[in-house]
């Protein structure tokens, strides 16, 4: 199975990453189809032999747009890929376990890694706008400071593949929604009018993001973003260029020691 990683974190020696891309298994918000679920499980145990993890000890949260997130004890693995148990919509999961993979789906969507190298404590974020607007990564970030004592100055943040500011075309009516977490000017850096197009605007999501964690106190030189666009590259699925939800990228994090 091939898979891109995040050489910053991966370096560190405390954890291992992903961001799987195009035809390289099948990745679905969980579908309570009991034959389709079981067959998509022969994905996750391949891709538990690169990782020696089993799919007994991941956890895939169920996602629907919200700015919920999980906290994940050894109790929860395996919810959400061998058995259902988790309660509600939830878009995001944090945990301080070894051994335990924190997976998310997006196609298109920004996927937010986040790890405390000092600490030893890791979270996965799946951030579309709405989740960007209701400050889904600054919750998650909140539960790691109140449950495992993080410091802000620590925190590593990578914004994995996602549709890119060049090719997210939306309409005037998500401003308003930007303008409740950025100023003005930076609502300017992240819509860019489409000049033939008009009351259209390209948005770039993983800036906003960028953006309202600086505000939020995360160092600038600890946040990195990648470099493919998840619609032009041609290397990750894409809702906006496939239409399919059968084909999505999955992204995950653990601590490995």
């Amino acid at each position: 199975m091939k898979y891109f990683n995040i050489e910053k974190f991966d370096n560190t020696g405390i954890v291992k990453t992903f961001m799987i891309p195009k035809d390289q298994g099948r990745w679905r918000i969980y579908s309570h189809d009991v034959e389709a679920d079981m067959e998509d499980l022969k994905y996750y145990k391949e891709l538990g032999e690169h990782f020696g993890v089993k799919p007994e000890n991941m956890v895939r949260v169920p996602q629907g747009h919200s700015t919920n997130i999980m906290l994940v004890k050894k109790e929860d693995a395996g919810s959400g890929v061998v058995r259902m148990e988790i309660d509600g919509k939830c878009d995001g999961a944090i945990t301080n376990e070894k051994g335990v993979m924190l997976l998310t789906i997006e196609s298109d969507c920004t996927p937010v890694y986040i790890l405390d190298p000092v600490k030893k404590t890791i979270g996965m974020v799946h951030s579309g706008w709405r989740g960007t607007v209701g400050k889904i990564t600054q919750n998650a970030i909140n539960m790691m400071i109140e449950n495992y004592g993080n410091d802000k100055k620590d925190l590593l943040i990578h914004f994995g593949p996602s549709i890119c500011g060049k090719c997210y075309e939306v309409g005037m009516d998500l401003i308003p929604e930007f303008k409740k977490i950025l100023e003005c000017d930076e609502v300017h850096k992240v819509f860019v009018p489409i000049i033939d197009k008009p009351e259209k605007f390209l948005l770039d999501v993983t800036e906003g993001i960028r953006l309202s964690l600086l505000k939020y106190g995360i160092r600038e030189e600890n946040m990195t973003r990648s470099e493919y666009c998840t619609y032009h590259s041609g290397i990750f699925n894409s809702w906006r260029l496939e239409k399919d939800r059968t084909k999505q990228m999955l992204t995950g994090i653990m601590l490995s020691k």
